[in-house]
C-alpha cells in the first residue's frame, strides 16, 4: 500500500512538472497581442473613444509625433493623454482610419515596432467636407506590467506627388 502511494505522489510530481513547461495552445502569440494595439488605436479613431485610446499609451512617459500644422506637432506625457481624451469630445463620424500593410518587427519579447499606412478621412460629417491623408505610421510598444503599451508613436503624410 505505501508503494502504491508513493508511486501516485511520484506521478503526480512528475505530471506537474511536465505541465509547468507546456505551452498553453491557445494563448495568442506576442506578435498578436501586439497587433490588437494597433487594431484598438484605429478602433479607437474610428469611435471617437478617448478612454480607449489613453489606455494604449503608457503615460506619463509617452511621446507622439503628429503631422499636421494644426494641432502641435509633439505631444509627451500628460498633453498627450488629453490629446486622445479629447477625442471623446469629437462628433462621431469626424474620423475615419484604415490601416493597412502592418508589420510588426518584435525587438525582444518586451519591445517591438509596428509599421503600416494609415487612410485618414476627417471633417465635420454635417458638412461632408472631408479631408483625406495617406500616413505613414510608426508605433513603438513595450510590454509593461504584462500589457503591450504604446510608448512612442510617429506619423507623416505620405507626399501627394
Amino acid at each position: 500500500m505505501r508503494s502504491k502511494s508513493i508511486l501516485g505522489l511520484l506521478i503526480c510530481f512528475a505530471l506537474a512538472f511536465s505541465l509547468s513547461f507546456a505551452q498553453p495552445t491557445n494563448a495568442a502569440s506576442a506578435e498578436e497581442e501586439v497587433l490588437q494595439v494597433a487594431a484598438n488605436f484605429a478602433k479607437a479613431m474610428n469611435t471617437n473613444d478617448g478612454q480607449l485610446m489613453s489606455s494604449l499609451w503608457y503615460a506619463p512617459e509617452a511621446s507622439a509625433f503628429g503631422p499636421f500644422k494644426s494641432v502641435s506637432f509633439l505631444f509627451q506625457g500628460e498633453t498627450l493623454n488629453k490629446h486622445w481624451k479629447s477625442f471623446s469630445e469629437l462628433p462621431e463620424g469626424t474620423i475615419s482610419c484604415t490601416l493597412q500593410n502592418q508589420q510588426v518587427t518584435m525587438l525582444d519579447s518586451n519591445a517591438s515596432i509596428i509599421t503600416s499606412y494609415a487612410i485618414m478621412t476627417s471633417g465635420p460629417p454635417a458638412t461632408k467636407e472631408t479631408v483625406t491623408s495617406q500616413i505613414r505610421r510608426t508605433l513603438v510598444v513595450q510590454k509593461i506590467g504584462g500589457k503591450w503599451l504604446i510608448i512612442h508613436g510617429h506619423d507623416s503624410v505620405l507626399p501627394t506627388e
